[in-house]
Formats: structure tokens, C-alpha cells, sequence
């Protein structure tokens, strides 16, 4: 088997939703969730997908979106 890891494709899509309900701390409020998906797809054309849902802003924690993507964009 080899161990090398070839990909065909790697795609992010951000997807942005309204929240039933909005979500309130002491931090602030959210009325709608961003999260991100990826797409990897191989040589063989197998397909696999994955996701982060991050803040759009730091609220929780110091990582965001933003962060995430740039990471992933390498």
C-alpha cells in the first residue's frame, strides 16, 4: 500500500444558515451559524467530505473561519 496521499481535488465551500433560534452569552449573540465543508477527491475518484463549523468572528474561541480557510488554502 502506498502511503503517499494524492489528491485529485480539494474544494471548500462556506455555507452560511439562520439559526431556529438565536444564541446568547454573556460574549455577545448569534443568529445564524457559518460552517465550512471540504471536498477531497482522489486519483482513484473516490470522494470524501468534512467540516468545521467555526465561528465567523472569534466569540468562543481565538480560531474562526477565516483562520480555518487560510490554513486549508495552502
Amino acid at each position: 500500500m502506498n502511503d503517499i496521499l494524492n489528491f485529485k481535488s480539494i474544494t471548500t465551500y462556506r455555507l452560511k444558515l439562520p439559526l431556529q433560534f438565536n444564541f446568547k452569552t454573556a460574549k455577545g449573540e448569534v443568529k445564524e451559524r457559518e460552517t465550512i465543508i471540504i471536498r477531497i477527491e482522489d486519483q482513484q475518484g473516490y470522494v470524501g467530505y468534512g467540516e468545521c463549523v467555526a465561528f465567523t468572528e472569534p466569540f468562543l474561541y481565538s480560531r474562526d473561519g477565516g483562520y480555518v480557510l487560510a490554513k486549508t488554502s495552502r
